[in-house]
């Protein structure tokens, strides 16, 4: 997909409009005539391909956004390796909406996976290693979210894991049976009723003096809604309710690929949220990690429950951020619509970067409140906390499922918390095939770079 300089390339011209048209008066009549027959009327984000000598070239018009632009160039240009021609532009930015949109998921079908025939040439090593970290990072987060429950189970999440932290020499624990129980009993009750046994992953991968992250990913790998089932049009996508540790695996490959200077530790709970007779029940108490003890005012708020105990396990080691991923609520869809991943968080500064940051790479992310007023809502009569805001149903459930999870997080840790769907509905977007989506880890990738300090070799 993207190679190093090659004497057969074809080339690709991109301009803006203006720069388009005053390049075309300065071209040969075979070109100017093939051009106007194909771009008659020339606007943004046209393309074109024609033939001159026998070799084919191709032109692309680009506007405001790279990725309406480069992110269905994949299934347009002639097969064989591209030289880019034009400097007025983010080739980095170019070149991932380029990737993103050559991404295919084709499953279990009889007929192989195609495989890639076009390539873009990047001369700078160091940004097509970093091309390649991210194309291998997102395709492995579309992947994980794509695959059906009956073939992406905890049990398997947990040995894709461990085959991650083996490709970068990385700690990993898995928790599992009667130390699950004992040592992470929230996770354990959600998961319980499922034949497929669930799990606490633990991935570390260590550098000293270095920034200290830890991200926690929200693991339901099927969820029915449990005893509160689910309506058959809601429960038909449940095999994304994965994607917030998709998308935490999917940062954590970046990150080691690209050596950052960063002491990572990943915590991915992982269930199924089944229906059996051992199913937790509406009023039901179960004990947590950090010794709260939460209602179940509803058993499709199953993803906060798990979080609980993971990021109790993620607040009991100093961390500079603690950074938690999920796709926890449909109120946050609700406010924000498909594309927009919400944040929330006790550190108001760092967010703020990350929103403006997320603008300029188009992958946009939108902060909401934790306002201090909704959690009344999530107060209980019998236990210290309820998982569903039953005196206010349907109204700020974004909020009120933040302020769940704050109560796991200590004072004086800094943490955000990214609520986010992992789907692409209709595939309709440039660079956004129909699908399970990395969202928001472009983004963090960038403000990580940008917080951490040069890279160097990792500590042996």
């Amino acid at each position: 997909m993207f190679i190093s300089p090659s004497a057969h390339a074809q080339f690709l011209y991109v301009f803006s409009l203006d720069n388009y048209n005053k390049w075309l008066e300065k071209q040969n009549d075979n070109t100017k005539n093939q051009l106007l027959l194909s771009l008659n009327e020339p606007k943004e984000n046209a393309f074109a391909q024609w033939v001159e000598d026998g070799k084919v070239s191709a032109v692309l018009i680009i506007g405001s956004s790279l990725f309406n632009a480069f992110g269905n160039l994949a299934q347009k240009l002639y097969k064989g390796s591209w030289e880019v021609k034009g400097d007025h532009f983010d080739k980095e930015q170019a070149f991932i909406a380029f990737m993103m949109g050559n991404y295919q998921f084709y499953g279990y079908k009889q007929q192989e996976a195609p495989t890639s025939s076009v390539s873009l040439i990047v001369e700078d090593e160091e940004l097509r290693t970093r091309l390649l970290a991210m194309k291998e990072a997102i395709f492995l987060t579309r992947d994980l979210i794509n695959m059906p429950a009956n073939y992406l189970s905890p049990t398997t999440l947990a040995e894709k894991a461990e085959i991650i932290a083996q490709q970068f020499n990385a700690k990993i624990d898995i928790y599992r049976g009667d130390i699950l129980k004992e040592e992470f009993p929230a996770v354990y009750a959600v998961g319980k009723s499922a034949p497929a046994s669930p799990c606490l992953i633990d991935i570390c991968w260590s550098k000293k003096d270095a920034l200290k992250i830890t991200l926690v990913g929200k693991a339901v790998c099927f969820d029915t809604g449990g005893v509160n089932v689910k309506p058959d049009k809601s429960m038909r996508l449940m095999k994304k309710d994965m994607g917030g540790a998709a998308n935490a695996l999917g940062l954590a490959y970046m990150i080691m690929a690209l050596d950052l200077n960063i002491h990572l530790r990943v915590i991915l709970p992982a269930v199924e949220n089944s229906i059996s007779s051992s199913a937790m029940r509406p009023g039901d108490v179960y004990q947590t990690r950090k010794g709260k003890s939460i209602e179940i005012g509803h058993t499709d708020a199953e993803g906060r429950v798990i979080l609980a105990d993971g990021l109790t396990l993620a607040s009991e080691e100093e961390s500079d951020y603690i950074i938690d991923m999920a796709t926890l609520t449909g109120a946050a869809r609700v406010a924000l619509g498909a594309e927009i991943v919400a944040v929330m968080g006790n550190c108001p500064e760092e967010i703020q970067e990350i929103v403006q940051l997320s603008q300029t790479l188009e992958d946009p992310i939108w902060q909401l409140p934790l306002f201090e007023g909704y959690r009344r809502h999530i107060t209980s009569s019998v236990a210290d906390i309820n998982n569903s805001a039953e005196s206010a149903p349907g109204l700020g459930g974004a909020i009120t499922a933040g302020l769940f999870l704050s109560e796991f997080i200590n004072n004086n840790q800094k943490w955000m918390h990214f609520d986010m769907l992992g789907w692409n509905i209709n595939g309709m977007r440039p660079a956004h095939p129909k699908g399970g989506e990395a969202m928001a880890i472009r983004t963090l990738l960038k403000w990580l770079c940008l917080r951490s300090q040069k890279p160097h070799k990792q500590e042996s």
